[in-house]
Order: structure tokens, then C-alpha cells, then sequence
């Protein structure tokens, strides 16, 4: 309970950042809702082709636009430890009477809070447009485990990233590397049956590709339990590895 309290002490510092800067999570929001109205708009048109899962493109679109917004709010956010490391405030930390898990959970705590205030606007937002969920206020109480599972796993990927780098610019050009790949690489914008096969068979080991798709069967379909199953039990394992994966490296960087 000790660790879990002073985790949360630590990351509350971001969430008070946020509170005396919100101009940075209108920013944060910008974005994916570039993706909502504009690319929306443009390809409106695409849910008419043959085969598409619903004629309404921003139904459609959504649930991509949602996890465009965790992978980017998770990565991204995860540059503060690059900050902290670099004017010292990293070090001050290692330095004071708290176990070494605590500073990394309490990273981790900030970024999800912000990933999960991020997520309830634009579900907001997306409401008038989509007609809410086909599986009901259940379908939405999953879209918020999924979120929580998927965004867990992006947090690990960026803290890893973050310790690994020595300045900014490595850790953005790590971010960039990983993120554009994994969106246009996934069914976030297109259906994966529409995909070049060696592309069908990449997004399939992308882990965006199988939280929008138990998303979107949510918004679209119902209560699909094989496909939200099959998604999470997907999601649960790289929850596990990308933990052990930031886990190992945090021991090596906070032992130096």
C-alpha cells in the first residue's frame, strides 16, 4: 500500500501540470479529432465500396480514432522521464526513501489518467455521430477495459523507449519509428480485409489492430464474445512482455 500511495504522490505531479496548463491536453486532443472530422470527411465516400461493415464511415472510424489517441497519449507522454532524467529531477527521486517501483508506476499512473480523460472526451465527442454502442452501456464499460489494457501496454513500450534515450530527440525519433508504422499498419483508418496480404498478416501481430477491432465489434456488431475475448487475451500478452521488457530495463538504468 506504502508504494502504491507514494506511485500516486509522484504522478500526481503530472495530473497538477495538466490542471495548471491545460492549453497541453487541448493539444493532445487536436489531433485524433483531425482524424474524427477531417479524414472523416474525406473518406466518407469509402463506406459505400462493397463489403465495408457499415455505411456510416465515422462509425466506423471511431474506434480508430480512439486508439490512435491511447498509442499517442501513452508514447508521447512518456517523454517526461526523459525531461526528469535530463534537469535532474530523475535522480532526486532515486535518491529519497521510496522503493524504485514506485517512480515507475508513478509515470505510468500520470500517463493513464491522462490516456483515460483523453478517451472519455473524444467518446463524448463521437457520440452524435455514432449513435453509441451497439453492445449498450456493457460495450462501454469494455471499450474503458480495453482502453486500460492496450493504452498499460503503449505506457511500458514509451517508458522503455524513454529510459533508453539520452535526449529528446533520440526518444521522439524512437516514437515516430514505432507510431506511424503501427497506425497504417492496423484497421484503425481501412477494414484489414482490405489489406495486401503480407500487410493483413504484419497488422495481425499489431496490438492496435486487435484493440480496434474489439472496439469497433462493440460500436458495430454487439456483445461479440470471441472477438472481444480473442482481442483481450491478445492485448494481455503484451501487457506481459512489454512489462517484463520496461521492467528489465528500469532495473538496469536506476542501478547505474
Amino acid at each position: 500500500m506504502n508504494t502504491i500511495r507514494q506511485s500516486i504522490t509522484i504522478g500526481v505531479r503530472g495530473i497538477q501540470h495538466l490542471i495548471h496548463h491545460p492549453i497541453s491536453m487541448v493539444f493532445t486532443l487536436f489531433n485524433p479529432l483531425v482524424w474524427f472530422f477531417i479524414y472523416g470527411q474525406l473518406f466518407k465516400g469509402v463506406a459505400q465500396m462493397p463489403g465495408f461493415p457499415t455505411d456510416n464511415y465515422s462509425l466506423f472510424v471511431l474506434p480508430g480514432v480512439l486508439g490512435i489517441a491511447v498509442l499517442s497519449v501513452t508514447l508521447f507522454n512518456a517523454n517526461n522521464v526523459v525531461f526528469d532524467r535530463t534537469n535532474g529531477y530523475f535522480a532526486k527521486l532515486l535518491s529519497f526513501p521510496i522503493p524504485r517501483m514506485a517512480i515507475a508506476m508513478g509515470y505510468a499512473f500520470d500517463t493513464m489518467i491522462q490516456m483515460l480523460i483523453i478517451l472519455t472526451l473524444l467518446f463524448i465527442i463521437g457520440l452524435p455521430f455514432t449513435g453509441g454502442l451497439a453492445a449498450g452501456w456493457l460495450g462501454g464499460v469494455l471499450v474503458y477495459v480495453l482502453s486500460i489494457m492496450f493504452g498499460f501496454s503503449m505506457t511500458c513500450l514509451g517508458l522503455s523507449m524513454s529510459l533508453l534515450s539520452a535526449t529528446a530527440w533520440e526518444f521522439f525519433g524512437m516514437v515516430n519509428f514505432i507510431e506511424l508504422p503501427m497506425l497504417f499498419m492496423s484497421g484503425a483508418l481501412f477494414p484489414q480485409n482490405y489489406m495486401p496480404k503480407w500487410l493483413y498478416i504484419v497488422s495481425q501481430i499489431n496490438p492496435l489492430s486487435h484493440y480496434v477491432n474489439a472496439v469497433r465489434t462493440l460500436y458495430i456488431k454487439g456483445l461479440d464474445w470471441i472477438v472481444i475475448g480473442t482481442s483481450a487475451g491478445i492485448l494481455l500478452i503484451f501487457n506481459i512482455a512489454l512489462f517484463l521488457l520496461v521492467n528489465s530495463i528500469y532495473r538496469k538504468v536506476v542501478a547505474v
